[in-house]
C-alpha cells in the first residue's frame, strides 16, 4: 500500500506540471507599415518539457488595463454562480512539437488601442499526439512563475456585469 502511494505521489505531478515552460508572453506592436496605429500582436516562445510530443497547445489569456480590468472578449460570455463573466481570447498553435525543443509562435492583429495593456494567461490547453483529449492547466498567482518565470501577475477582474 505505501508503495502505491508513493507511486501515486510521484506521477500525479509529473501530469500537471511541466509540459511547456514559456519564456516570453507579451504584447507587441503590429502596425505593418505604419499603417493601423495601435495595432498589438502575441509575441510568445515557450520550450516543450514534456516528454511526449504535442498535437496542439492552446494559451487562453486575457488582455488586462492599467486597474486591472479584462478589456477584450467582451462580446463573449460564460455564466457561473449567477454572475457573467468574460471569456478569454485563445491562441493555438498546431504541432507537432517535439519534447526539448523551443518555438517562437506569434499572432497579429488581436487588439486595436492606445492604452497601455498586458497579456495575461488563465490557462494553458495541451493535447498530446495520439489523443484528442485535452489538458487543461489553470494559471493562477500561486503557479505562474512554474509556467511564465518571466511574467510577473496581475490580480485582474473579469466579471462584466454589462454581458
Amino acid at each position: 500500500m505505501k508503495k502505491l502511494l508513493f507511486l501515486i505521489a510521484m506521477i500525479l505531478p509529473s501530469i500537471s506540471f511541466g509540459q511547456v515552460l514559456v519564456s516570453k508572453f507579451k504584447l507587441c506592436k503590429d502596425e505593418p507599415f505604419g499603417n493601423f496605429p495601435g495595432r498589438k500582436g502575441l509575441e510568445t516562445k515557450f520550450k516543450v518539457t514534456s516528454d511526449k510530443d504535442l498535437k496542439y497547445v492552446k494559451f487562453h489569456y486575457y488582455i488586462v488595463n492599467n486597474v486591472g480590468d479584462v478589456i477584450s472578449g467582451l462580446e463573449r460570455g460564460i455564466t457561473e454562480e449567477g454572475k457573467e463573466y468574460i471569456k478569454p481570447k485563445v491562441f493555438s498553435i498546431t504541432g507537432p512539437m517535439e519534447p526539448g525543443k523551443t518555438y517562437s509562435p506569434w499572432v497579429g492583429a488581436i487588439l486595436q488601442t492606445h492604452q497601455k495593456v498586458t497579456a495575461m494567461p488563465y490557462q494553458i490547453e495541451i493535447v498530446y499526439m495520439g489523443s484528442n483529449e485535452s489538458v487543461f492547466i489553470d494559471i493562477n498567482k500561486d503557479n505562474i512563475n512554474d509556467y511564465f518565470p518571466k511574467l510577473k501577475w496581475i490580480e485582474y477582474n473579469r466579471w462584466n456585469k454589462a454581458l
